[in-house]
Parts: structure tokens; C-alpha cells; sequence
């Protein structure tokens, strides 16, 4: 996970009106499915200008899931030699996730846009199961949504230890009603907080680059956005449950970047979990924040590091959701682009 990427940000969710507080408290009777509805149609673009460069510049294609469809998508630098369009290629990983390419050599600052057509959906639980059969998860997806991602044995039992002492461990065959548990004991436990700039993180993670951070979101139980849904997906994963991190890049109200939770159950499939704006908003119920993620975020990587092909070899990037620059002298960076967004207007009949 490039961490350089990770910019905290709480957005309030657009909660719906539910009725009585009481019973938002526990989740329909199993079994559910996930109740799919079409919002907007949003026009999407990221602009960036870049000083001279040498090199090839990459845009992960957005996917489709049950919050978002992708209409299209496009990419293209423009130059003092006239627009170059992207190609499409595969980044190098097993997954071969799909990826636009250019391949610029400008002596002078450029500009490149990045374009989306996106419809966004509204999903909510709603009782019955799902319609059709749930797609099942192939075995190297089912590997990788369980990778706890922890470097070692001994971090490991580190937050095993944790998830035990706050009995945050599965019960049997309990699945969702233990994903929903767990949310709430985050929202009810847990406080958001930039921690960059705090005195005391920044002396344990001088002492233990690798895990000083997560010794400070455990031991103070706060974190912005990419630690509280990496912990929610750890809890998910150590128990049993695939889980993905989920980044994208918020295009409404304060622009920027942020990350949610997808987490697989076995009869509905993936579910979206909000816990940032779960525990942001303590006092709204938590099933306002499980199964919905409210609109306004183009969502990005799933999690599964993106291996992506430079001019001397490849770099790996965890939260690819935006512009990659590879230059040819083999140094990487990712640039926070400037983001325009309008709604469209419905479609017409076909």
C-alpha cells in the first residue's frame, strides 16, 4: 500500500430517512440481498498538468460493481506535438487488470485528462435472497481477500491478540450478523483522526516503520480513513470473511481521496461497508453505514496491488485510483490530479 496516496477524509454519508432508531439496530433476518437502485449519471474528469517528463503515464480503467456502472472511459496527454491517446494494456500482475497507457516524451509541461461516464447506484439490505445465484469467488480471489497482509507471525499475533481481548471473533457460522458487529463496536470504540502530525505517532513510527503505525491506531483506537477500514478488513479477513479496501476519489464537496470496505458473504455476495462514516457519525444507527455507501466517490482499486510495467521494471501500487507516472529513469510518482464532475442527463429510451 503506497501510503504517499492515503489522504484522510470525512465526508458526511447521505443517511436515509429508516423509520424507527430502534430497529435500524440489527440487520434484516437472513436471508438478504442487496437492493440495487440507479442514482445519478455523473460525468467525471481528472485534469493534470505535468512539468517536462520521459516516460509512460497510467490510469487504472474504474470497475464495475453493484455502486457503480462504468459508461466509459478514456485517456489522452495533451502536447506541444498535439494529443496523445492512451492505449489499452494489463498490468502485470496474475489479475491482468486492465489499465490505460501513454507513452509521452515531452521537453515541455504537458496536460493529461483522464475522463469517466459513470451511472452510480444506490444499494441498501432488504430482506429475501438474492434473486439469481450468488457468482462464487475463484480460488486466487478467495486467497487474496483473505491475506491478512500482516508482515510476520509475531504482527500477527499482535492483533489476534487485540481482536480476541474485545471478543471480536467469529461465532461459528455467524457471518453477516458478525460483520455487522463488528461496525459497531468500531463506531462505538473507535475516533477519527489524522495522526500525520501528532508527536507521539510520529516517534513510534520513527522506532518501527513497519508497524508503528498500527501499534498507534490500536493503541489509541483512532486513524483516518485508510486505517479504519484496513482494520475493519483485517478483523474480516483473520476471521474468515474476504474482505477488500476499496479507494476512489470523492468528486462532490471537499474533493479528495478516500477509502470504504467490500466485504463477501456467502448468500449476497459483496456488501459495501462505510466504517469512517460510521464511527465520524456515532450517534446515527450503524446500518445506515452497512450494505450503502451513498454517492459522490468514483471507486477506484479493489485492493489487489496493481503491478505496473515502467521503463526499468515494474513497481507495485496498492491503491491505484488516480494518474501513475513512471519515468525513464525508473522513479514513480502519483500526482494528485484536479477533479471536475457534472450530472447528466437521464437516458433516453432504447
Amino acid at each position: 500500500m503506497n501510503s504517499k496516496l492515503v489522504i484522510g477524509l470525512v465526508l458526511a454519508l447521505t443517511v436515509p430517512a429508516r423509520g424507527d432508531k430502534a430497529a435500524e439496530s440489527s440487520l434484516p433476518p437472513r436471508p438478504f440481498h442487496l437492493e440495487i437502485s440507479d442514482l445519478k449519471r455523473w460525468d467525471v474528469t481528472m485534469t493534470m498538468r505535468h512539468d517536462p517528463f520521459h516516460g509512460v503515464v497510467f490510469y487504472a480503467v474504474p470497475p464495475d460493481d453493484r455502486c457503480q456502472t462504468i459508461l466509459s472511459v478514456d485517456l489522452h496527454a495533451e502536447t506541444k506535438k498535439g494529443r496523445v491517446e492512451a492505449v489499452r494494456v494489463t498490468d502485470a500482475g496474475p489479475y491482468k487488470k486492465p489499465l490505460l497507457k501513454l507513452e509521452i516524451n515531452a521537453a515541455v509541461p504537458f496536460t493529461v485528462v483522464a475522463h469517466v461516464v459513470a451511472q452510480f447506484h444506490h444499494t441498501q439490505l432488504a430482506t429475501g435472497a438474492p434473486k439469481g445465484a450468488v457468482r462464487q469467488l475463484g480460488p486466487l480471489q478467495h486467497r487474496e481477500y483473505l491475506d491478512d497482509e500482516w508482515p510476520n507471525d509475531k504482527a500477527r499475533a499482535w492483533f489476534g491478540q487485540w481482536i480476541r481481548t474485545h471478543h471480536l471473533i467469529r461465532d461459528g457460522e455467524e457471518e453477516g450478523a458478525f460483520a455487522f458487529r463488528v461496525l459497531k463496536f468500531m463506531q462505538a470504540h473507535f475516533r477519527y483522526v489524522i495522526p500525520d502530525d501528532i508527536p507521539e505517532h510520529k516517534q513510534m513510527v520513527a522506532r518501527d516503520p513497519e508497524m508503528g503505525d498500527w501499534h498507534y491506531t490500536i493503541g489509541t483506537l483512532t486513524g483516518e480513513c485508510f486505517r479504519i477500514s484496513d482494520t475493519y478488513c483485517r478483523v474480516m479477513r483473520m476471521n474468515g470473511i474476504p474482505a477488500r479496501l476499496v479507494s476512489g476519489n470523492y468528486f462532490i464537496g471537499d474533493k479528495g481521496h478516500h477509502l470504504r470496505s467490500l466485504i463477501w458473504l456467502a448468500d449476497a455476495g459483496w456488501i459495501p461497508i462505510e466504517a469512517t462514516a460510521a464511527v465520524s457519525q456515532p450517534k446515527q444507527p450503524a446500518l445506515n453505514f452497512f450494505g450503502t455507501w451513498g454517492e459522490g466517490m468514483l471507486m477506484g482499486n479493489r485492493n489487489i496491488n496493481y503491478e505496473l510495467p515502467g521503463p526499468k521494471g515494474k513497481t507495485s501500487i496498492g491503491t491505484l485510483d488516480a494518474l501513475g507516472f513512471g519515468a525513464a529513469n525508473g522513479t514513480w510518482d502519483f500526482p494528485k490530479a484536479d477533479i471536475e464532475a457534472s450530472v447528466l442527463p437521464p437516458a433516453g429510451p432504447k
